[in-house]
């Protein structure tokens, strides 16, 4: 899957999840709680792939198991961690993170 596809799944999640900036990182709240057979969710809180992933039913997964159980390149699931953690401050990671949050429509 491209970059392109990523973003218009996680723009579709917006009506399932409340979108915050906590801490600086990109996380999001599910709006209606579902009983799931992990109860390990801290607080109902996600990240964007963890997000896309459960939105589109491949389950609720860690983010180690979302980045081998997900659809896209290693490279671009690394770069999603990185911008929605604010890790990395230059480069790709940072450009992903300007759109994802254009995408959910976030401000500092």
């Amino acid at each position: 899957m491209t970059e392109t596809q990523f973003l218009t799944a996680l723009e579709k999640t917006t009506k399932a999840y409340r979108w915050r900036l906590i801490d600086g990182k990109i996380r999001a709240k599910a709006r209606y709680h579902v009983k799931e057979a992990k109860a390990a969710i801290e607080d109902n809180t996600f990240d964007p792939l963890t997000a896309v992933m459960r939105f589109n039913r491949q389950g609720t997964h860690s983010v180690r198991e979302a980045v081998v159980k997900s659809q896209y390149p290693i490279h671009f699931t690394m770069a999603v961690i990185k911008g929605a953690d604010k890790l990395q401050n230059r480069g790709y990671p940072q450009v992903l993170r300007g759109k994802m949050k254009k995408v959910l429509k976030l401000k500092d």
